[in-house]
């Protein structure tokens, strides 16, 4: 998960040490860039003579920061460049920085051109640099620092950048330039996240989720001060990658108030594509924007988020093989289920009690109904092979007799037989098993405790009814079992 910057905090310096006043500071460093320059001039009257090491070199000094408005806790980059136009090279250059007392500074982390150095600050300054030969080109410090946790959240910060640089007998004043920034209580950590992760394949689905949450510090009992209004977060996703049908490249979460401790997310799914190239990519930029209690709009520095595309491994091609071939025989013995299911046709159905007694009796031909010696012959087999056969309940069966085939399915409290004319009587079982969950789940209570009554039994014929009209054919549960003929077939 990445997320912006949060340098560890710094304590601030409370002594004399440090000037409080950006006046007082920013003269501060005026009165060191005179020693500087008088330091410079004896140096040339007593040692080697500047003037007989000519350069053309013009210096051109500038101080940015890449933001101007920040909360609590908030990174902000400075960086100074010195840009030398023409040739040749500088013997000496001196770069002071000094930082308002709400700003921390991690100087230890800062950068600056080879041939710089470090060195003790005067008084009133921060950080101090002195650099040997800069040659022509530019040269640039960064430092990056953070509004303390405990900064007064109102009003501006002052940092100052100023220095000099010595050439060709000629010493330039570099600065002193200023960066202002308005303080303000909200500070904001933009996050991001994916499923299944920041390394992807080829053709593989990727959630992504980028969420703005507001993370004020030291805002209890300061509420007001901490609230963002006009919140806008904008996600703009990568050409590269694919999107759902109708999902927009530019997407937008908005919020008129977010306290401190809410968010705003932008989520949506992405398909990696096919012929993406391997290595890693920018996939989503991040854009957020609000007012803070003042009214002032602050806009954060865009937020860049990569995936990286991965080859296929061996384990990966294996991976897909054996996915791709088992869904290609669940989908054929799905197929071959649904078509067998519908190839059926129930001719008789046997609802007995677990004790063998009959409970209902159902026929979709009228002349079978009235020929009572072959019904009772029927139901004498079948008792006889529940009777001989079953010993444990879920037990199921089939058998044939007078040229018909009849499955057998019991159940905790019910004896379910079918008989078919038309199709495989394997395909008979499932709906079977449907009809006694259901029968037993709607009067498992009556059939525990079954006192003959078939009136207690209201739902039974219904039940049944269903399953002859093919009401328990392979739809939501084809799937179970095409499942467990793979397992039986292995």
């Amino acid at each position: 998960m990445d997320h912006f910057d949060n340098p560890g905090a710094k304590s601030m310096s409370t002594g004399n040490d440090r000037f409080r006043n950006p006046v007082r500071a920013a003269l501060a460093v005026l009165g060191i860039l005179a020693l500087v320059l008088l330091a410079a001039g004896s140096s040339a009257s007593i040692g080697e003579d500047l003037s007989t090491r000519p350069s053309a070199l013009t210096p051109e000094f500038a101080f940015v920061a890449n933001r101007t408005v920040a909360g609590r806790g908030d990174p902000i980059r400075f960086t100074a460049t010195l840009t030398l136009s023409g040739s040749g090279s500088n013997p000496q250059t001196w770069l002071n920085l000094s930082f308002d007392p709400r700003i921390v500074p991690d100087l230890a982390n800062a950068t600056a051109p080879p041939g710089c150095a470090r060195v003790a600050p005067p008084i009133g300054v921060d950080g101090a640099w002195e650099c040997d030969g800069l040659r022509a080109g530019a040269h640039a410090w960064v430092v990056t620092g953070a509004v303390g946790a405990g900064a007064d959240p109102l009003g501006t910060a002052i940092v100052v950048a100023g220095g000099a640089t010595v050439g060709g007998g000629t010493t330039w004043g570099l600065g002193p330039e200023t960066v202002t920034v308005a303080l303000s209580a909200i500070r904001f950590l933009v996050t991001s996240d994916f499923d299944p992760g920041a390394s992807v394949l080829p053709r593989e689905r990727v959630f992504l989720s980028v969420k703005a949450n507001n993370s004020s510090l030291g805002c209890e009992g300061d509420e007001a001060n901490c609230t963002a209004r006009n919140v806008v977060l904008r996600v703009v996703v990568a050409d590269w990658l694919f999107l759902d049908p109708g999902t927009p490249r530019v997407r937008y979460a908005n919020a008129s108030a977010l306290t401190n401790g809410s968010h705003v997310a932008v989520e949506f799914n992405a398909v990696v594509p096919s012929d993406a190239t391997i290595g890693s990519a920018d996939a989503l930029r991040a854009y957020l924007t609000y007012d803070d209690p003042d009214g002032r709009p602050i806009a954060y520095p865009p937020y860049a988020v990569s995936l990286t595309v991965r080859a296929p491994s061996t384990f990966d091609l294996i991976a897909v093989a054996v996915l791709t071939g088992a869904f290609a025989v669940l989908l054929t013995v799905g197929g071959l289920l649904f078509a067998g299911q519908r190839g059926l046709r129930i001719e008789e159905v046997f609802l007995m009690h677990r004790n063998g007694v009959l409970l209902d009796h159902k026929s979709r031909s009228t002349s079978l109904r009235k020929d009572e010696e072959l019904v009772a012959s029927m139901l004498v087999a079948i008792q006889d092979f529940v009777r001989d056969s079953f010993r444990t309940e879920g037990t199921l069966d089939e058998l044939r007799f007078t040229g018909r085939r009849a499955a057998i399915v019991r159940g905790k409290r019910v004896i379910l037989a079918g008989i078919i004319s038309r199709g495989d009587v394997t395909y008979l079982v499932p709906q079977l098993r449907g009809a006694v969950a259901d029968l037993e789940r709607v009067h498992g209570k009556v059939l525990e405790d079954w006192d003959g009554r078939m009136s207690r039994l209201e739902q039974a014929g219904g039940i049944i009814d269903r399953l002859m009209a093919g009401g328990y054919r392979a739809g939501r549960g084809w799937i179970g079992d095409a499942r467990a003929w793979i397992r039986g077939a292995r």
